[in-house]
Order: structure tokens, then C-alpha cells, then sequence
């Protein structure tokens, strides 16, 4: 057995070596290359399709619709749809960037769960101007009457 051990000893070497070598740096370089390598390709893509060229993109249709209250307008017909009460809206800057502006607006609304969730919903697709960056639902209790009452919240920003 003692004349064998050096064929051993060798063999490990050239065997668990390289294995030890590739599983603890080896693999995670290259999977980390291969996915940059797809992300480049990806960009490339991105880059050639013309629809999203930085020179085409536009940051709001309407210019400021989250400042000058706008966006109630556009909302009113949904609104007024699903039986929802606007209970307040106030817009206020949040950031500026060189000639970018950053405004949010707090939009508060009552009215019935499913109404509120239809509402929000349409927010949330591409025909409102603004993006919805969070809503909180809260149950309010009328201290005289004791009527309880749903109320969202939603915040949306527009980059103007």
C-alpha cells in the first residue's frame, strides 16, 4: 500500500485540484461574463429598436398634470363612474434635477372597496398621467355619527 500512496497523493492533485479551483472561483466568473455578455447583447437590442431611442421618449403627455391638478380632471369621469369622493388632493415638489422636476401628488378618496380598487387600477395603467408610487387603504371612524368610512391613499409622481 505505502508504494501506492504516491500514485494517490497524484492523482488527487490532478483530479480534486481543478475541481476545488472551478467550484470556488471558476464557475461564478463565468456565469457572471455570460450574463453580462446577454445583458450587452440585450442592450444592443434595445438600443436599435426606435420606440425606445433616448431621443424619442417624452416624460409626461400633459406637461404638468400632478402640479396644476390635472390629473383630477382626467380622473373625474372614473370618478364620478364608480361613486367615489375625492376628499383632497394636494401636490407638492418632491426633487429637482437640472431641468427635471419631480412632483407628487397625495390624492385622498372614499368611497366602497371594490370602487377604490377599480379606480386605483385605472391609475395604475397607461392612461393617467403620473405613476402611482403607493396607496394605503385606512378604515376612519366619524367620532359624532360613529359611521366608519374607507379612505385611499394614493401618491403619484410626474416628472415635469
Amino acid at each position: 500500500m505505502k508504494r501506492y500512496i504516491g500514485h494517490l497523493k497524484l492523482a488527487g492533485w490532478l483530479v480534486i485540484a481543478p475541481l476545488l479551483v472551478w467550484q470556488l472561483t471558476l464557475k461564478n466568473t463565468l456565469s457572471l461574463q455570460r450574463e453580462c455578455r446577454r445583458m450587452e447583447k440585450e442592450l444592443e437590442q434595445l438600443q436599435r429598436t426606435p420606440e425606445n431611442s433616448p431621443a424619442t421618449l417624452t416624460l409626461s403627455g400633459a406637461g404638468a398634470a400632478v402640479s396644476s391638478g390635472e390629473i383630477l380632471n382626467r380622473l373625474r369621469e372614473r370618478i364620478e363612474k364608480n361613486r367615489v369622493t375625492v376628499e383632497r388632493y394636494t401636490p407638492f415638489f418632491t426633487e429637482s434635477e437640472k431641468e427635471f422636476e419631480v412632483y407628487t401628488g397625495e390624492l385622498v378618496l372614499s368611497g366602497a372597496f371594490i370602487p377604490l380598487v377599480r379606480l386605483l387600477d385605472f391609475m395604475e395603467g397607461e392612461e393617467c398621467p403620473g405613476k402611482v408610487v403607493s396607496s394605503h387603504f385606512r378604515l376612519e371612524t366619524d367620532r359624532r355619527s360613529r359611521a366608519e368610512r374607507l379612505l385611499l391613499t394614493v401618491l403619484v409622481q410626474e416628472v415635469e
